[in-house]
């Protein structure tokens, strides 16, 4: 019963049709650049690319200074959510419904879904500790850029021309 509850949970989280990785019309690679980011009130959380996809995989809980992390994610379909997943994670959303279902055995939950990339800023914005990913031309002053992860793979303190 508990299995097919964390299935069920998992299956809620990963629609079938988050398959595959963002590309760019015509099949190429992802497009967009993504800007890793805290609450602008939150001027002590520092991290790096390994750190973050840490956080989002629930095998690193807490930042340096103590604090539970909160990584908020995007739903398993949207564009951006692909994109975060596949450069941050090497997975589809899709593909790690496996390591969520063995998780949730642990007693380990997936990372919060935020509705939409309003709802994502408004959370990671007013939750203590949180984390998340936006396009990179975001321009909203309740956050603040730990770094940005480019279409090409980098992950730097550049942002992108916009």
């Amino acid at each position: 019963m508990r299995r097919l509850a964390g299935l069920l949970l998992i299956g809620l989280l990963m629609p079938a049709h988050a398959e595959g990785p963002v590309t760019a019309p015509g099949g190429g690679e992802p497009t967009t650049t993504l800007a890793i980011v805290v609450a602008a009130t939150d001027q002590s959380a520092r991290a790096d690319r390994a750190m973050i996809a840490l956080a989002y995989r629930r095998k690193r809980q807490f930042w340096p200074d103590g604090r539970r992390i909160h990584p908020i994610n995007l739903p398993a379909a949207h564009p951006l959510r692909l994109q975060f997943s596949n450069q941050m994670l090497g997975a589809s959303p899709a593909a790690l419904v496996d390591y969520w279902n063995a998780e949730y055995f642990l007693g380990i939950l997936p990372p919060y879904v935020a509705a939409s990339p309003a709802a994502l800023v408004a959370r990671v914005a007013g939750t203590p500790g949180a984390v998340g990913y936006v396009d990179g031309c975001t321009q909203d002053p309740r956050l603040r850029v730990l770094f940005f992860l480019h279409s090409d793979g980098r992950s730097d303190a550049d942002a992108p021309a916009c």
